[in-house]
């Protein structure tokens, strides 16, 4: 905890994913401190004792709810589907929580979720599983929401950030059963806290490797994977790397500005990730204008005729105030180690701006 809480990338809340993991961090932190008090004022005999431990159990029943809600909605805005919590699915979506707070409030004269005897001890209430039970419908949604992601996405990579958010519900809902099943334990908010520090390595992983406008690998992680793939593979492990670059790109941000220059990109990152759907295949922004595919090179010539299938497309669905156009380098790639990758890189680069020169030289001849 006091890792993350230290953590510079964390606490910075420069988008609305890490502010919502900031205040997951904070509230996470707080129900430690209140658990543990909560502990140490058992059996307490100064003079209000009684008060402070209620109303150090309400604070943390308050905010026992509120993290799994809380940890729905990262999901919900780590994957831009945040559109749920808006217009009329937001009462049904914050009912349950609202109907935990209203039960923990009323525990005073109820003794619904918990309650504090006499000599100031503190015991749950009839009603307490209510707590277990809303914390696990809004773990379950998060659920959902990651399952649905996986079948949306196209790439391995985007279905393996998938799996780590779900990797985040295992010890949570494991230490729930735990706790219901055998009362007095306190097992959960450790457990919350090992899934937050699974789900921060893997965010700053995520910041290292993807390029930011795009989502796709960014270079650092293409050199990293061309190397892996040239000292472990062998000369009869064929692979094809295709080298795409956007033409005339600079016209489309000196006509429409940079803004629709950053939208074009995002829309040849779109298109290359549909036409990589259902492989192996790893996609990469390369630099600025241009993009990377390596696949086995038995799935090059598909590659391609998907790319230009999709360009097509979205050229006549005229959605956007600008068409695309791309040229496609490609060669062959049997390993041997970090020169012969350079060079791999070299010949695709040459084939793709022999094929831009063929376009621009028949545009010119029009």
């Amino acid at each position: 905890m006091v890792i993350l809480m230290a953590n510079k990338n964390v606490s910075a809340g420069k988008n609305k994913v890490r502010r919502v993991f900031t205040l997951l961090v904070r509230l996470t932190a707080a129900e430690l401190v209140l658990d543990s008090a909560i502990w140490l004022m058992r059996g307490a005999e100064f003079t209000g004792a009684y008060y402070v431990d209620n109303a150090l159990c309400l604070a943390y029943y308050i905010i026992y709810c509120m993290i799994p809600f809380l940890w729905m909605y990262y999901t919900a805005v780590y994957f831009h589907v945040e559109y749920f919590l808006d217009g009329r699915l937001k009462i049904p979506v914050v009912l349950p929580y609202v109907v935990s707070a209203v039960c923990t409030a009323a525990s005073f004269k109820t003794r619904w979720v918990f309650y504090v005897d006499e000599s100031v001890y503190n015991y749950s209430g009839s009603m307490s599983w209510i707590m277990n039970a809303v914390s696990l419908i809004y773990l379950s949604a998060a659920a959902i929401v990651s399952f649905a992601m996986i079948k949306r996405f196209h790439t391995k990579a985007e279905r393996l950030q998938c799996l780590s958010m779900l990797s985040f519900l295992v010890l949570p809902i494991t230490a729930l059963i735990i706790q219901y099943l055998f009362y007095g334990t306190s097992t959960l908010w450790i457990s919350v806290v090992l899934s937050l520090l699974m789900v921060f390595v893997n965010v700053q992983d995520n910041q290292i490797s993807a390029d930011s406008l795009t989502g796709l690998n960014n270079r650092y992680r293409f050199d990293k994977y061309l190397a892996k793939l040239a000292a472990e593979n062998s000369p009869s492990d064929r692979y094809a790397l295709l080298m795409i670059d956007v033409d005339r790109f600079k016209a489309i941000n000196d006509t429409y500005g940079h803004i629709k220059g950053d939208r074009a990109l995002v829309c040849v990152s779109e298109i290359l990730k549909k036409s990589c759907h259902n492989t192996d295949a790893f996609v990469a922004r390369y630099g600025g204008d241009e993009f990377a595919i390596i696949c086995k090179y038995e799935n090059a010539a598909v590659m391609v005729e998907r790319i230009e299938s999709g360009v097509e497309s979205f050229n006549a669905a005229k959605s956007e105030v600008f068409s695309l156009s791309l040229s496609i380098g490609i060669t062959q790639f049997c390993g041997g180690g970090e020169e012969a990758a350079e060079s791999f890189i070299l010949r695709a680069d040459q084939d793709m701006y022999s094929k831009k020169q063929a376009k621009k030289a028949v545009r010119q001849a029009v």
